[in-house]
């Protein structure tokens, strides 16, 4: 069902796109977008990936984050500036098991 509330349109309105680069001694380089879980943990949903010259398009899940991706992010304003402090701490908590 849509809902074009305003509260709806509000939501949407503080939501963004950027670019996060992440860095070369990311602890956590390898582990999966499913692992890393971003969504829950930041409020943050990856659309694309650009790594070594090559794009990809709305990752799965199972796709991995390397250091020195540029990750193509949708989110707030906030939501974007924690997830970017997490990749700059230099021992960002791991994933639950």
């Amino acid at each position: 069902q849509l809902n074009s509330g305003s509260g709806l349109a509000q939501t949407f309105g503080e939501l963004t796109n950027d670019t996060v680069v992440v860095p070369d001694d990311f602890k956590l380089g390898g582990e999966t977008l499913m692992r890393l879980d971003l969504i829950r943990r930041f409020g943050i949903q990856v659309c694309g990936i650009h790594r070594e010259g090559r794009r990809i398009l709305v990752p799965a899940g199972t796709e991995m984050i390397l250091p020195g991706d540029h990750l193509l992010v949708l989110g707030t304003l906030g939501q974007i500036g924690e997830l970017q402090h997490w990749f700059e701490t230099p021992e960002p908590a791991a994933p639950a098991a």
